[in-house]
């Protein structure tokens, strides 16, 4: 009984460290705007005002966002990826499937910030989800992965030695952009003027694909089978995000 008992204590202890090396994530609370792993409490300290400051931005410019700040440790499933891909990929595979379904989650005005920091230095992540309200403003992923867009710069200049000030630097560039692009109308990510060229081009194609139809020794024939096919695609209706390493 002793030997079993050992046994088990020691599969325990085996398999506590597995489960505590992969990286933390919070349970979602509507109520809640700031969560810190407990790992990066002391590596990464806020001031008691750094919520409020996050939110009077957006708040300054009319803009009714939700915004959220999660800041943890890398753990180990991440350890194969680049640097670059770290909260990339903790946000699309774990973060937003443990948040899109809970009570009085709002995929409209969200706005994610994730930061992740490597356990043995500096070296960190970081990656803006965009709810569609900020998809409608043109914050897209491509925008926020940009080397010159509202993330990058400020995420290395500032979050290896000033994380807080980096949150919240990304946080006004984002809400200018934002404001930048209010001028211009956008639907699903996209403006105006490439929507109408889309319908332009799909309007074409119906009218060629009526015509080829139409049959008739006159019939109108769009390549060698009479017929054509096309494929286009889009930004999504929500869920766009960005980042990089930092």
């Amino acid at each position: 009984m002793l030997k079993c008992l050992a046994l088990l204590a020691g599969l325990f202890a085996f398999a506590a460290p597995a489960r505590a090396a992969e990286t933390w994530v919070p349970a979602f609370n509507p109520a809640q705007k700031i969560y810190v792993d407990p790992l990066m409490k002391q590596r990464v300290p806020l001031n008691s005002d750094f919520e409020q400051k996050l939110e009077q931005t957006a708040r300054d410019h009319g803009l009714g966002l939700d915004v959220y700040v999660v800041i943890a440790q890398r753990g180990e499933e991440l350890a194969n990826l680049p640097a670059s891909s770290w909260a990339a990929a903790l946000t699309d595979n774990r973060l937003l499937t443990a948040w899109r379904y809970a009570p009085g989650y709002q995929e409209k005005n969200v706005e994610i910030i994730v930061y992740l920091r490597d356990a043995n230095s500096d070296a960190g992540s970081i990656f803006v989800h965009s709810g569609t309200d900020l998809l409608g403003y043109g914050i897209t992923g491509s925008l926020l992965s940009s080397a010159s867009g509202p993330v990058l710069p400020a995420a290395r200049t500032y979050m290896r030695t000033d994380p807080q000030t980096g949150i919240l630097t990304i946080q006004n560039n984002v809400v200018l952009q934002a404001v930048s692009n209010g001028s211009t109308t956008y639907f699903l990510g996209l403006s105006l003027g490439v929507w109408i060229i889309i319908i332009i081009i799909v309007l074409v194609l119906i009218v060629l694909i009526a015509a080829a139809g139409s049959g008739g020794g006159g019939g109108f024939f769009v390549g060698g089978g009479g017929g054509c096919s096309s494929c286009t695609g889009g930004s999504s209706g929500g869920g766009d995000g960005g980042g990089g390493d930092c």
